[in-house]
């Protein structure tokens, strides 16, 4: 008996062994395409098995706690290794000393405080480099030798100072993120190291910045992106800021979330002649910018006022010639001055979904006559009837797009788009719409291609109702009551060039067999959740289904 039970016992623990051994060569190295996935798998050092040849390393979200060249001996032909999330703690000299080619090396989230001399002496092939969310403390100028470095991640570090260094380097870096640090102070002399690069971004964001040296920026070669997000700037900082951004190459500048809800006539003064084209000031609870305020900004092309709280009267946007996106988004609670976007004759995109605005008057779009796309969703304006005179200050203008979702409205009159004839798409879908469909409402739209009205209250369609469109190819009427579709000649019939209808979730159990002739060019219709099966059986049990005879593709 006593035997027994050791024999038992013996087995169990056999398998037991097999079956951890089962379980730890199932969490084994990926290997593919030359690039060794071993994230993941507890690791406290590379692997020294892998095959010679691989070019990527990932041994991210293990268990490390250094990384040197006798680490990676083997894997010299290495381009990528990424070592974020482990808990390194140092990096010896010559890191790059057995992996020459290495281009780019990822140790975010680690532990990392100095880095040693010479750290990335080897390193002269690297293009990106990420050190975000450690405690670096930058001395000595540990980057200089990284003359190829296009991305340098610093974010998250407890940096004190932007300062990388007293000696020029780093020619090449395009990306500079020093995001979520705790820099108070531009100084003059911080980016004297930068004197011959030119930045495509330079990253600020969430810093507890206070003050701005004259000449902090211009000691940049060049720099065209700076990202001030989540900075406590206020009028006057920002002010303080686009003077010392004067004369720089700046093309792009974002302060969302910065406390601006102020914008006076000279708060931009600063950016005169330089050839700003993106502008973000989302997220500021801006709810007062004076007449002209934006006067200074002639080259400006992307304007981003996005969840802010903006009065629009008839000068603010003077001086915008060269706008061509427009984002309003969450931003409108006021009545919208007639002829307040005639200043910006070359906008291509205005986008004002989530308003709330007494609704569209007589001029309110005049002058808009580069507009291709125009975005009303979701907008409380009034907009109930749509009638000719609705978008008629659009009549000079090229629009192609025009969204109207979701914005509560529930009678098309006739001629309503007539004066749209550029238009390609229109979306009236999500709304109440309620009403018979003569045919009349879509009159002029001439190169219409593609008609939104899912998801409306109840419409009732006729043989005339799209005798207007025929150059429509994709109808979307799901969801809309059009339970009778039984006439005579097809409301479909005039759209020989339609590939897509969609006709679902209207409960139809009565058509005729000639529903789609000469749809000849239709490639997806759908029809689910209808009532027509039963139609089916009665109409022409255990036979084909007729009025589907005329649809070849």
């Amino acid at each position: 008996m006593g035997s027994a039970i050791l024999w038992w016992t013996s087995l169990c623990v056999r398998l037991v062994s097999v079956c951890l051994l089962c379980a730890s060569v199932g969490k084994q190295c990926q290997i593919r395409n030359e690039m060794a996935d071993c994230s993941h798998l507890k690791l406290t050092q590379i692997p020294s098995d892998l095959p010679n040849n691989i070019t990527g390393l990932d041994i991210s979200h293990n268990q490390l706690k250094q990384l040197g060249p006798a680490n990676l001996t083997k894997y010299s032909q290495l381009v990528y290794l990424n070592a974020g999330y482990n808990s390194i703690s140092k990096l010896q000299p010559e890191l790059c000393q057995n992996v020459p080619l290495l281009q780019i090396l990822k140790l975010e989230h680690n532990e990392l405080h100095k880095l040693p001399d010479r750290v990335f002496a080897s390193c002269t092939n690297l293009t990106e480099l990420n050190l975000g969310y450690n405690r670096i403390d930058i001395k000595n100028d540990p980057f200089k030798t990284l003359e190829n470095l296009n991305i340098l991640d610093l974010s998250h570090n407890f940096l004190k100072s932007a300062n990388l260094g007293l000696q020029q380097q780093l020619k090449n870096l395009r990306e500079l993120m020093l995001d979520s640090n705790q820099i108070t102070e531009l100084k003059k002399e911080d980016f004297s190291c930068l004197n011959n690069t030119s930045l495509n971004s330079l990253d600020l964001s969430s810093n507890p910045l206070k003050e701005f040296q004259v000449g902090c920026l211009r000691a940049i070669g060049n720099l065209f992106g700076l990202i001030l997000n989540d900075v406590e700037l206020g009028e006057n900082h920002t002010k303080k800021l686009c003077a010392e951004l004067s004369n720089t190459a700046i093309q792009n500048l974002s302060l969302s979330h910065v406390k601006l809800s102020y914008i006076g006539k000279s708060t931009f003064q600063g950016l005169q002649g330089t050839n700003l084209t993106v502008l973000n000031l989302s997220r500021n609870s801006l709810s007062v910018i004076e007449d002209d305020s934006f006067q200074w900004l002639s080259s400006l092309q992307y304007l981003n006022l996005k969840h802010n709280n903006i009065n629009v009267s008839s000068r603010l946007f003077y001086g915008l010639s060269s706008l061509k996106h427009l984002n309003l988004v969450n931003s409108l609670t006021r009545k919208i001055e007639d002829f307040s976007f005639h200043w910006l004759y070359r906008l291509e995109y205005l986008i004002m979904d989530n308003n709330n605005f007494p609704g569209v008057t007589a001029n309110m779009f005049t002058g808009l006559n580069n507009l291709k796309y125009l975005s009303l969703c979701n907008c409380n304006i009034n907009l109930q009837r749509i009638n000719n005179k609705t978008f008629s200050s659009l009549a000079n203008s090229s629009l192609q797009v025009l969204n109207l979702t979701k914005t509560r409205i529930s009678t098309i009159e006739s001629g309503s788009f007539s004066s749209l004839g550029h238009l390609k798409v229109l979306d009236l879908g999500l709304n109440e719409i309620s009403q018979e469909l003569t045919g009349q409402e879509f009159k002029g739209l001439n190169h219409i291609q593609d008609i939104y009205l899912s998801y409306n209250k109840n419409l009732t369609l006729r043989s005339e109702s799209f005798i207007f469109v025929p150059s429509l190819r994709k109808l979307m009427l799901r969801k809309v009551g059009c339970s009778n579709l039984a006439l005579s000649p097809s409301p479909f019939r005039p759209l020989q060039n339609l590939t897509v209808l969609d006709i679902s979730n209207n409960n139809i159990a009565n058509i005729k067999d000639d529903l789609f002739d000469g749809l000849h060019k239709l490639d997806i219709l759908d029809l689910q959740h209808n009532n027509l099966a039963r139609l089916w059986k009665h109409a022409n049990p255990g036979g084909p289904v007729l009025f589907l005879k005329d649809l070849p593709n």
